[in-house]
């Protein structure tokens, strides 16, 4: 079996039997265990050393913390918990703070009740960031289907280490827009930046660029996608406090997708906008070239001629 980019928290307290963990090898299992994030689980990755497993077995970067002594102690190596090549394990409690968005390290580690509130993405400067490998052959990489006609796709594997992005937690999530042709997905990360991922999850969940990072009097809001072609157009994104748009090339910059440079601002009569879309379709004499319409708090709504918004700068 090959499992990895799980999160496991809390994992092992209430079970008072040896096989009380995280992830228990069973004997003569060959099992490849990559890119996993275990918070203060009871023990690291165990197994019994009188029945050992296949000892084609691999275990690599994996990130271990602890937020208790009996935490850290659980998964240093012995002849029962496994080593990694690569592995970032905590020597101290405390050490290698995962920085999760919204999770209290020192949560009860016998509790039980899940808060919904909870959120296992990561923070900026987590050191599971870019740990991670991608040098392994995943199962089910072209699916596998199941008697009932549905197939099961894997999905690629991250250098994240953990089952989640990143994400700042400085404030909230507030726009979402998908790019169906490119395949991308973006979202307005406020007073931080535009993230960019892949939108099909098979793809993996590496974050692919953060833009749009400076400029902004104050929050990232509503983010809109123009089309000039298959492959090419703007992203506009609102800067929520200064009543205007920044605009980036769609298609990012030559030899470079991942890479967004500033095209211009555009000041609007919206005001503290949220929301906005636009189209590139013909609506008549007065939109030739599409509608692009922005949102104003109160629920008013402000409709521009994409020649209004292009100007002499833009297609």
């Amino acid at each position: 079996m090959i499992g990895y980019n799980n999160t496991i928290v809390n994992a092992g307290w209430r079970r008072p039997t040896i096989k009380g963990g995280s992830i228990w090898v069973e004997v003569a299992v060959r099992a490849e265990l990559y890119n996993n994030l275990l918070a203060n689980d009871r023990f690291g990755i165990k197994c019994d050393p009188k029945n050992p497993k296949d000892s084609r077995s691999k275990v690599s970067n994996n990130l271990y913390y602890g937020a208790t002594p009996d935490g850290v102690t659980g998964f240093q190596t012995t002849s029962e918990i496994l080593a990694g090549t690569n592995d970032i394990i905590s020597k101290t409690v405390g050490d290698n703070d995962p920085k999760f968005a919204n999770y209290p390290l020192t949560t009860d580690s016998k509790n039980a009740t899940f808060n919904t509130a909870w959120d296992f993405r990561l923070q900026s400067g987590s050191p599971a960031i870019g740990k991670g490998t991608t040098s392994f052959t995943r199962l089910y990489a072209d699916g596998l289907t199941f008697a009932n006609g549905t197939t099961y796709k894997s999905p690629a594997p991250s250098t994240t280490i953990g089952a989640f992005g990143t994400y700042s937690g400085k404030k909230e999530i507030e726009s979402i827009a998908v790019d169906n042709e490119l395949g991308y997905v973006y979202y307005s990360d406020e007073g931080v930046g535009v993230r960019k991922y892949y939108a099909d999850p098979e793809r993996g969940n590496a974050e692919l660029a953060l833009f749009a990072k400076t400029g902004f009097s104050e929050d990232h809001e509503g983010i809109s996608i123009y089309k000039t072609g298959p492959k090419t157009g703007y992203l506009l994104v609102s800067d929520q406090g200064a009543n205007q748009f920044h605009i980036f090339r769609r298609e990012g910059e030559s030899g470079n997708p991942n890479e967004y440079k500033l095209l211009k601002i555009v000041k609007v009569a919206s005001q503290i906008s949220d929301g906005s879309d636009v189209t590139n379709v013909p609506l008549g004499k007065q939109f030739p070239h599409g509608l692009f319409v922005a949102m104003s708090e109160g629920k008013t709504f402000h409709y521009y001629r994409w020649e209004d918004i292009a100007g002499k700068d833009l297609k």
